[in-house]
């Protein structure tokens, strides 16, 4: 009979977290995944570890294909950041959208910021329903004849790519009120002061994607106090280091990725230095 014993080690995670956890809607392979990342990181009072694709086949069970499409799923929720490098067959995971490559090699950090993490459910999952006005049919293609398709959770995401009909038939679409917050601009939630100093930012940051995401991160930060000129600075240093500059910047995070974790505050010199001894002992483990 099994009889764990914290004394034999145990992985230490804040409440919080596990509340976050629990109410996160997360794929099975994906949170096995995670859980392995857990106990190689947090299990050993470390923020990161290098994992190999080959150790996470061997703790979950789960094919290394599948693994690789859990990974990918973690770094989309934002729970988890990849910095991959070494040798190693490069793997997609073989899903349509998952265009980034996943080495066998790659160092793996949890994204403790819950505020920040995505949804792991379904976009086909969205349950709707229907007002119909005049015949009200559905054809087989999904589309609403003479009617307006209404969804229960998220009425602008369903509805942004619907021309309503008037019963008659009639393209309602330029109709619409000028006080539909469909057609409303994005206005910035960032004061004069902040917009100035999330522009010296997204200036110095070689990744422009994702703006919208960037500003909320930089919100929540408010850097005030030289804290600017430390991110800038650190953003040049790393622009210079090895990861930034592989493949033409791939594996340069994304801006609010790089902001929601602090990562201005990493010290580049400690992973470079020990890089050589972990790649050998790695790509050894591979072999095995």
């Amino acid at each position: 009979m099994a009889s764990p014993q914290t004394g034999n080690g145990f992985v230490s995670i804040a409440n919080e977290t596990f509340d976050a956890l629990g109410r996160t809607k997360i794929p099975a392979a994906a949170r096995q995944v995670l859980d392995v990342i857990f106990r190689k990181t947090y299990g050993w009072n470390k923020l990161t570890d290098t994992i190999s694709i080959s150790q996470f086949s061997k703790a979950t069970g789960i094919c290394k294909r599948n693994v690789i499409r859990a990974i990918h799923q973690l770094e989309k929720m934002n729970m988890i950041s990849v910095e991959r490098w070494g040798s190693g067959e490069n793997d997609t995971g073989g899903g349509e959208n998952d265009t980034t490559p996943v080495t066998k090699i790659s160092t793996y950090r949890f994204n403790k910021d819950y505020d920040t993490w995505g949804s792991g459910e379904n976009d086909t999952g969205v349950v709707a329903k229907m007002t119909l006005g005049g015949s009200g049919k559905i054809d087989t293609e999904g589309s609403v004849n003479r009617g307006i398709l209404l969804p229960i959770d998220n009425k602008r995401q369903l509805t942004k790519d619907i021309t309503p009909l008037s019963p008659k038939g009639e393209n309602t679409k330029n109709k619409l009120s000028a006080d539909n917050p469909i057609k409303k601009k994005r206005t910035s939630e960032l004061s004069a002061e902040l917009q100035e100093s999330f522009s010296l930012f997204w200036s110095a940051y070689p990744k422009h994607e994702s703006k919208i995401t960037a500003e909320k991160a930089w919100l929540k930060i408010s850097p005030q106090n030289g804290l600017v000129e430390t991110i800038c600075s650190a953003i040049e240093k790393f622009k210079s280091s090895p990861n930034w500059k592989k493949d033409n910047g791939q594996y340069i995070p994304m801006p609010a990725t790089w902001l929601n974790q602090r990562r201005w505050e990493d010290e580049i010199g400690i992973f470079k230095s020990n890089k050589q001894a972990t790649l050998k002992r790695m790509i050894e483990e591979c072999t095995e």
